[in-house]
């Protein structure tokens, strides 16, 4: 299905944001079936289309660098992860606010990075928001809070702040 859309996508041009669109969903679908490095590939060249149409100060632009951030988190590629998802990040935030599940999603993944390039100090500011943010969500009886305080508290172990870890 995604072939034939992009296909008819690029009927308006190899540049249109809808070929863009088209490959972000690809990558997203690949990213699901493990398929990492097509995945990474089709994101890649999102981006490029979205960085000039509607441009590297769009929604879509910052949500492309988050489709490939989150891809390679999962490629073991932590520092080019960071990268992305720190363009990604204040686009995201600021189009569709400071408490929107995907600010949320972006916040989480970079303090991951942080956390797994054993940056802790760094990882524990975005992780206790991540942490923050999914209680006041869904509560503290989720997946999603229950891997941001793992997170957090391997972050508070490492920084030998075990009362912290402990809380987490």
């Amino acid at each position: 299905i995604f072939s034939r859309a992009l296909r008819d996508a690029e009927l308006f041009g190899k540049s249109d944001p809808r070929v863009g669109t088209t490959l972000q969903g690809m990558a997203s679908l690949q990213h699901s079936e493990k398929r990492l490095t097509e995945a990474e590939e089709n994101a890649r060249r999102a981006v490029s289309i979205f960085t000039n149409n509607p441009g590297d100060s769009s929604l879509e632009f910052g949500q492309g660098e988050f489709t490939l951030a989150s891809i390679l988190m999962d490629e073991g590629k932590y520092q080019p992860a960071l990268d992305a998802v720190r363009k990604a990040l204040p686009l995201i935030e600021g189009s569709l606010g400071p408490s929107d599940t995907a600010t949320a999603d972006a916040i989480c993944v970079e303090g991951d990075a942080f956390r797994l390039l054993k940056m802790y100090a760094s990882a524990e500011p975005p992780l206790k928001r991540c942490a923050n943010m999914r209680a006041d969500s869904n509560g503290v009886n989720t997946a999603e809070f229950g891997e941001a305080a793992n997170s957090l508290a391997v972050v508070y172990q490492n920084l030998g702040e075990y009362q912290e870890a402990d809380r987490y």
